[in-house]
């Protein structure tokens, strides 16, 4: 199933602090047909270069060590075909961000809900898939 997934684009990765959260996402991508993967921080993905083995990445804004734009940046610089939807449980806190990285596709507040994530995410990869064929 992981090779079907990844030939066919639509392998997740989401990094976020809050466990709740992840088992939703988890749930919701299942239910969308998006293999999916989740981790509390980025540490605890083991090391970084795995980012590579996902067509998409959803990172929370507040994480412990690094921000979900700061490992965006490190995104851009190693895999710049990852795209990234950036979420958080504050609407207001991209006011303080004037210069975000490229690969962040789409700002989606917790609150808006899962399925605007999922919806979100779907979107941008079947766009993926669409400009590799």
């Amino acid at each position: 199933m992981r090779d079907q997934a990844k030939k066919n684009g639509k392998r997740m990765v989401v990094i976020d602090d809050d466990p709740v959260f992840l088992n939703i996402m988890a749930a919701a991508a299942k239910y969308a047909g998006i293999e999916h993967e989740s981790f509390g921080s980025l540490d605890e993905m083991g090391t970084f270069t795995r980012l590579g083995d996902y067509d998409i990445a959803v990172l929370d804004y507040s994480l412990p060590a690094m921000t979900g734009v700061e490992i965006a940046e490190y995104i851009d610089i190693f895999f710049d075909r990852l795209p990234v939807i950036l979420v958080s449980g504050s609407k207001g806190v991209l006011q303080a961000e004037n210069d975000l990285p490229d690969c962040i596709r789409e700002f989606k507040p917790k609150d808006d809900g899962i399925y605007g994530i999922i919806k979100a995410a779907k979107a941008i990869l079947d766009q993926k898939e669409f400009a590799v064929q």
